[in-house]
Formats: C-alpha cells, sequence, structure tokens
C-alpha cells in the first residue's frame, strides 16, 4: 500500500520482580530532515500483564506524508501491576 510503512519487533518486560500492565508502543517516522512525517500509539493486547521477563510482539503499519520515512524511533511505556 502507498504511504504506509510497518515497524515490528518485541517488548521485553526487563524489570525481575514486577508486571507491566496496559502496554503502549509509540512509534514516530522521520524524513530525511528529521521532521515527523507520521506517528502511531498502540495499545498492545495483553489478556494479563506482562509477567517479568516476559516478551509480546507488535506489527504498527503507519501512514505517511511526503516521501518515504528516512528514520524512525520507538518507545514502549507500561504501568506497574494491574488497574
Amino acid at each position: 500500500v502507498d504511504n504506509q510503512f510497518r515497524i515490528t519487533g518485541t517488548v521485553h518486560n526487563v524489570d525481575p520482580e514486577r508486571a507491566a500492565a496496559r502496554v503502549y508502543v509509540v512509534a514516530t517516522i522521520y524524513d530525511a530532515q528529521g521532521k515527523v512525517s507520521g506517528f502511531r500509539t498502540q495499545l498492545l493486547p495483553l489478556e494479563a500483564d506482562l509477567s517479568p521477563g516476559a516478551s509480546i510482539p507488535f506489527d504498527i503499519l503507519l501512514s505517511f506524508y511526503g516521501f518515504s520515512p528516512a528514520d524512525y524511533a520507538v518507545l514502549a511505556v507500561g504501568r506497574v501491576g494491574t488497574e
């Protein structure tokens, strides 16, 4: 599909003692000048908390504007324990 950029990866809970809940992945894509050309926030589909040491894959498809992305950044955040 035109103007689409896919980012895949895996989120790891590196905390040895605490589970992570409501884990979000934030992906940002940049053009050759370093300007943001697209972004997406995705809540990972966890049936339960992400246990200490556990992993979950993600797959994000972003629309972008202008030329193909030259760079990207990904950030994963979650809360400690359940809500």
